[in-house]
């Protein structure tokens, strides 16, 4: 029964410590695998971030992307799991903003 019980809180604490990795991790196969909102070489936004990233690379703990100016971000999956997110290159229609200031 002493056994029983050492075991039993170990495996708890290890629920408790590795639980919320574990089932980010999961969250990461079912985005990348099964939903497929985006892909390597795919220009995306995330949230209400104005600047759009081209995916790099896709892993089960960090998504690396770059920005337009050639800066290279390591993103946790977490933002990429509980951000809205826009995917340009599978949209029909790709449309570009820009503000042009000229002194004349």
């Amino acid at each position: 029964a002493n056994l029983w019980l050492v075991f039993s809180s170990a495996l708890l604490a290890f629920a408790f410590v590795f639980g919320q990795t574990a089932a980010t991790m999961f969250r990461a196969l079912i985005m990348i695998f099964v939903t497929n909102p985006f892909g390597v070489g795919d220009w995306v936004r995330f949230g209400d971030d104005p600047v759009a990233v081209k995916i790099q690379e896709l892993g089960l703990n960090f998504v690396v992307v770059e920005t337009f100016w050639g800066e290279v971000i390591f993103l946790p999956v977490s933002v990429c799991l509980d951000a809205r997110i826009y995917n340009l290159s599978r949209s029909p229609s790709l449309w570009m903003n820009a503000t042009i200031d000229l002194d004349v």
